[in-house]
């Protein structure tokens, strides 16, 4: 059977190169399609050697055979139609490379080839079928220039494989399971560029499959931080965070998640979107080019808080740590969805100490309109009391309400106070963050020099977290 599959594997792999040079030849597709092609059809050899083969040695002859003539075709030209136009790298030679390593490291012992047989897979199908869409329907770009849209499409494939697959072989828990084998594929696939998705999807990948499914820890580990990644690649692909501003959000629901539980947990996530949907809807409605993204600077100062929070209720276990916790969400999301309405208000923009008249933007104006959607906002985020506690839901949910509201307004007031301010020494205009090359053409005109925007965002839900306190303690 070992000699038999060598023929068929060599026949199948020799009729995928050759159907997809003729297609390329006659032009019935392109060549980024016809590498694809290429790309997917050769996943399947793992497939072939797991039928066939029973001598590891055999099994591994032709992938170490292609991964020499790969890397002379990378260096040559020589098969046109499985190499990238740009020459990006060796993804040709790692593709090959890790089915052998992964044929030598399982087939030894046939216990965990399906692990194997999962990665090749999602490597083959759900990386081709990615790069095809993303290059033709991917609108949404993260940094690297790969696309929302196609990891989006990496991820659905990578779950019906990891479904089939883990079903075929028995496996309970199917559904978690395979969300968390696609998530950690999807991020190992965003994450690598010049071609090692090729050999860090299938190799990651099967690391993750083995100790996913023979350790529990592992497992309830990996819950939380699929969950965490995936909104992170959803985040930054819709430009909702920048790079660091995501680490730090994924880092900051982690915490969340086990210190605190699932509920404070659920209510973090529908912070998150809840927030960033409306700003995505305001920016749309006033014509904004994009959105601003949030980095970490921000999340540190809208996330302190809670954090510290979640923090001390895990040592002490105390229902007032939660309310803080929901308070710092409330605070920052009031905050936002005050700033995103006032942007669709007409009305004249005004400081509420003087009274003075200031652009549109300006920080510390406010709007009646922004004035409600703030209160809107953190009656929302206030609302999560009814699922994260047990008892005493209304007076929570009033508390986390008005004081959230009120760190609205004491963020308005330290924004026209505290708050730095420069005018141009040129044309009078007045902003409220400079970049160092524009130094020499600005002057300060108010506010503390390290107070800014983030700063005094974090400053209002710290006076509005101790005002509670005061309150929560006195009654």
């Amino acid at each position: 059977m070992d000699y038999v599959g060598l023929l068929v594997e060599l026949l199948y792999i020799i009729f995928i190169i050759m159907v997809s040079t003729i297609l390329l030849n006659k032009k019935k597709i392109s060549f980024e399609v016809s590498r694809k092609f290429i790309h997917i059809g050769l996943c399947n050899t793992y497939l072939i050697a797991w039928i066939f083969f029973e001598n590891v040695v055999l099994a591994s002859i032709l992938p170490l055979l292609f991964i020499i003539i790969n890397f002379y075709s990378y260096k040559h030209k020589t098969i046109k139609a499985i190499e990238r136009v740009n020459g990006d790298g060796l993804g040709t030679v790692w593709y090959v490379l890790s089915i052998f390593i992964l044929i030598v490291t399982l087939f030894s012992t046939r216990k965990y080839i399906y692990i194997g047989a999962i990665s090749v897979l999602i490597l083959g199908y759900a990386d081709g079928l990615c790069g095809i869409i993303g290059t033709n329907m991917g609108k949404h770009r993260f940094k690297n220039n790969k696309s929302l849209e196609g990891s989006l499409v990496f991820f659905i494939v990578s779950y019906f494989i990891s479904y089939l697959m883990l079903k075929i072989n028995c496996y309970d828990n199917l559904i978690i399971y395979s969300f968390i084998i696609a998530t950690y594929g999807t991020v190992i696939e965003v994450l690598c560029t010049k071609g090692f998705d090729n050999l860090f999807v299938p190799l990651l990948l099967a690391i993750v499959i083995y100790f996913l499914t023979v350790s529990n820890w592992f497992f309830d580990f990996s819950i939380a931080i699929s969950i965490n990644l995936l909104i992170g690649v959803l985040a930054n692909g819709l430009s909702f965070f920048d790079l660091k501003g995501t680490i730090a959000a994924v880092v900051l629901g982690f915490f969340v998640y086990y210190l605190a539980g699932v509920y404070s947990y659920i209510s973090l996530i529908g912070y998150i979107v809840f927030a960033n949907s409306v700003s995505l809807f305001c920016s749309s409605k006033v014509r904004m080019k994009t959105q601003e993204k949030r980095g970490i600077e921000q999340v540190i100062c809208n996330g302190l808080i809670p954090f510290c929070a979640v923090i001390l209720y895990f040592y002490l276990k105390t229902d007032i740590c939660l309310v803080l916790y929901l308070l710092g969400l409330a605070g920052s999301c009031s905050d936002t969805f005050g700033g995103d309405f006032g942007k669709l208000s007409n009305a004249k923009v005004r400081y509420l100490i003087s009274g003075k008249e200031v652009p549109k933007g300006s920080s510390g104006g406010v709007t009646i309109r922004g004035l409600i959607g703030s209160l809107i906002a953190s009656m929302v985020i206030g609302a999560f009391s009814f699922v994260v506690f047990e008892e005493r839901q209304l007076l929570y949910f009033v508390l986390v309400s008005v004081f959230g509201f009120l760190s609205s307004v004491i963020d308005s007031i330290m924004g026209e106070v505290l708050q730095v301010k420069y005018k141009n020494i040129h044309n009078n205009g007045v902003v409220e963050k400079l970049e160092k090359e524009e130094i020499n053409n600005y002057t300060k005109v108010s506010g503390i020099n390290f107070i800014g925007n983030s700063m005094v965002n974090f400053l209002s839900v710290l006076a509005s977290c101790l005002m509670l306190m005061v309150l929560y303690f006195l009654i």
